[in-house]
């Protein structure tokens, strides 16, 4: 495992009246799954959004994110399949999540980057698991459940612990 990137210690405001703390520097590192736990409310998708996401852009990699309610990424993928003459028919979750990842596969053809996966809470795990067992890529994937999701790949946890209701508290278990 080596270091793709890190998340630098400080506060963030996630939103107004409520900010995540990060007391210690987490350091990413690459064929690491993320498991991102905490109570509802404590942060967990708004680290995704407001802070994991624009660093990533920052990043030399390649990203999926697949968030919690798809309903916009369906019609966005729809939308790009029919500009791309796909024939791809894309009805649902599981459609969206089986497009982007064969797009991501042909960008990967003969090259070697770094892919981060972002589930936020969508049923599609298995799917992008698969892809990263079944391709020989760099990974880094961050999982937000409330069930439990079997992982055969080297998991760490990120908990997200509410101190008091503005704030929480982001540490690497």
């Amino acid at each position: 495992m080596k270091s793709c990137f890190s998340i630098a210690a400080g506060t963030y405001n996630l939103w107004p009246q409520f900010s995540l703390e990060i007391p210690k520097t987490i350091a990413i590192n690459s064929r690491q799954c993320y498991r991102i736990t905490g109570t509802n409310g404590s942060g967990k998708s708004s680290l995704l959004k407001k802070l994991l996401l624009p660093l990533l852009k920052k990043t030399d990699c390649y990203y999926l994110y697949l968030e919690q309610q798809m309903s916009a990424q369906l019609f966005a993928v729809k939308a790009h399949a029919a500009l791309n003459n796909s024939l791809h028919l894309i009805e649902d979750e599981s459609q969206v999540a089986s497009y982007l990842l064969e797009n991501l596969q042909s960008e990967l053809q003969g090259r070697k980057r770094l892919c981060c996966f972002v589930l936020d809470e969508t049923s599609q795990y298995s799917r992008v698991l698969d892809f990263i067992r079944e391709h020989d890529v760099e990974y880094v994937c961050f999982i937000i459940s409330h069930d439990e999701v079997a992982v055969d790949l080297p998991v760490s946890t990120l908990a997200i612990n509410s101190v008091d209701a503005s704030r929480s508290r982001l540490e690497l278990l």
